[in-house]
């Protein structure tokens, strides 16, 4: 099957390189599309979590996060709700295979779908990241209350997204339904004018 890449989508006319808003000095905030990656989501079934636990153990060496958290590469699971994960593998964007490759390794333990092409993520960092983003979400994002291995579900203005930080890195990630793409890089791109911007 071919692989679909993130900039086919509606964010491609808009996350052209360069710099965005305040032109002098050093930009505050950096912002790419995360490309070459798969997503899925994967639902525990009844009363299987444990068994779910021990089948990604297994397969990828991770301890399923419990609760808001991510963990692992290159097979990443990020806990969104209660028995919910997503789950991304970097190098690629095959959703089918990382689909089918999920099924084969969890086995009848959870239910498994696709979400490469519903979902974009957005990466943001630099000086002034947290400034930009408590523009729009109601989430306190210092590192001593957001670390590394964080994630959480929440509104970035009015649009329902999910925010990582799965690195050693201070850069956030925020992923949000393809059909809202559009609107949030263009408030974050209105929130963070005033720190200079640059488009990776």
């Amino acid at each position: 099957m071919a692989e679909h890449a993130v900039d086919l989508t509606a964010l491609a006319h808009l996350a052209t390189p360069g710099r965005r808003g305040r032109g002098a000095g050093a930009a505050g905030v950096s912002l790419s599309l995360v490309r070459d990656r798969a997503t899925a989501i994967v639902i525990a079934r009844k009363g299987q979590i444990p068994a779910l636990a021990a089948a990604v153990r297994e397969a990828y060496g991770v301890a399923l996060p419990e609760g808001p958290r991510c963990a692992g590469a290159p097979v990443m699971f990020a806990g969104i709700g209660h028995g919910q994960w997503l789950a991304f593998k970097a190098g690629g964007s095959d959703g089918a295979a990382f689909e089918a490759e999920l099924r084969a390794r969890l086995g009848g333990t959870a239910s498994i779908s696709d979400q490469t092409d519903a979902r974009v993520a957005i990466r943001a960092g630099g000086a002034h990241v947290r400034d930009m983003l408590a523009k729009l979400v109601p989430l306190d994002l210092d590192a001593r209350a957001f670390p590394v291995g964080s994630a959480a579900s929440s509104l970035l203005g009015h649009i329902s997204a999910t925010v990582l930080r799965s690195d050693q890195s201070p850069d956030f990630e925020i992923l949000v339904s393809r059909s809202y793409a559009e609107s949030l890089w263009r408030a974050m791109v209105l929130s963070g004018t005033e720190y200079g911007i640059d488009v990776a």
